[in-house]
């Protein structure tokens, strides 16, 4: 009994210190050490993560400009709501061109801090704003929604892919 009374562990009459690697503070033994954990959380983990979200910004900007068409040619629209509509999809289309070419600069595997993430989270957000725009208009205006449902459907899916791929949650 002696043995199990200094910590670690005992299989039968086995004793001795055990230390596994966990990340965070491990115990081995009598003695705590610090581990450092290295795996990459905001940024892209391997190539393919990468090269995925770079495809899904470009299939993002071509459902905006799909939607924002189908709303443009959309009856009973307000023209005031049209141009305003227009304005933030073709403005969201220019930020997210944006962030593709800083996202095509980052290395994989790399840890950033949570900051050189922010303008990729931003412009991601940002969508989804757009979107909820065009949703509320869809919503106050008969005849629309079946018309700019399917893009409207179509974007935040892969919003939420290319998050998922940068490591947002």
């Amino acid at each position: 009994m002696g043995d199990a009374a200094r910590g670690g562990f005992n299989i039968g009459n086995v004793g001795g210190n055990a230390s596994f690697s966990a990340g965070g503070d491990m115990v081995a033994g009598d003695k705590i050490t610090q581990t450092t954990t290295t795996s990459v959380t905001i940024g892209f983990k391997q190539e393919e993560d990468k090269q995925q979200f770079l495809q899904q910004i470009d299939d993002l900007r071509s459902a905006l400009r799909a939607m924002q068409a189908k709303l443009q040619a959309a009856p009973g629209v307000n023209e005031d709501v049209k141009d305003e509509i227009a304005g933030d999809v073709l403005q969201q289309i220019g930020v997210l061109k944006k962030v593709k070419d800083e996202a095509a600069g980052i290395p994989v595997a790399e840890r950033l801090t949570p900051e050189m993430g922010k303008n990729i989270e931003n412009a991601l957000q940002n969508t989804c704003t757009v979107l909820d725009k065009v949703k509320g208009v869809c919503d106050r205006t008969l005849g629309i929604a079946e018309q700019v449902a399917p893009y409207v459907g179509k974007v935040l899916p892969i919003v939420l892919s290319a998050r998922h791929l940068f490591g947002l949650p």
